[in-house]
């Protein structure tokens, strides 16, 4: 076993990460000290936009953390995930779903294409507002920390996957016509193999 570690500021121009994206959009790396991506949606309802890592090599049953310093730049009918899956359907992510007003963070999984699982957190989704969003999870328990303050746990090892060896993902999607915006001042993501 060795460990396995990404960490991504977008100070230097060889990014760990790829981008990927349905229904256009665009990633612009903003020029400002400290590196900045913008990841913006396509216009079109369901459109994302996001970045993962360019190998897999995430184990939850070793153990993994990920997270996130971001900025959504809308608070209403979109979608944020951060997490890591696998092509097997298993994934383990933070999320936060709005709809006509901002959603609450979550950690959410899903076992071999199953049904997803949620465990809410009580933490609003705000607009403008930068945030670290950051998991800790093995096969027994999955937290969910806010801004360094865990918010949420999930321990019921049915909705937790036995096995996920994943890559590690971020995006944002739009719910509806309209173009959605997130901003990213580092991504990272730590495990053992």
């Amino acid at each position: 076993m060795g460990t396995f570690m990404l960490f991504e500021d977008f100070v230097e121009a060889d990014d760990l990460l790829e981008d990927y994206s349905s229904g256009g959009g665009s990633t612009t790396r903003e020029n400002q000290p400290g590196g900045a991506v913008l990841l913006a949606t396509g216009a079109s309802a369901s459109s994302y936009r996001g970045l993962r890592s360019v190998t897999k090599g995430f184990r939850l049953q070793n153990g993994m953390q990920f997270g996130a310093r971001l900025v959504p730049l809308q608070s209403a009918r979109q979608e944020i995930t951060i997490g890591v899956g696998d092509l097997s359907g298993n994934a383990v992510v933070a999320n936060r779903s709005d709809g006509a007003s901002p959603g609450t963070w979550a950690i959410v999984t899903q076992v071999n294409s199953g049904t997803y699982n949620y465990a809410y957190s009580s933490v609003v989704g705000a607009e403008d507002a930068e945030i670290e969003v950051a998991v800790a999870a093995d096969s027994i328990r999955i937290d969910l920390f806010i801004n360094g303050v865990l918010v949420a746990t999930l321990t019921d090892r049915t909705k937790i996957p036995a096995s996920l060896l994943g890559w590690f993902f971020m995006r944002v999607l739009t719910n509806e016509a309209v173009v959605k915006q997130m901003g990213l001042d580092y991504v990272w993501a730590a495990g053992v193999r």
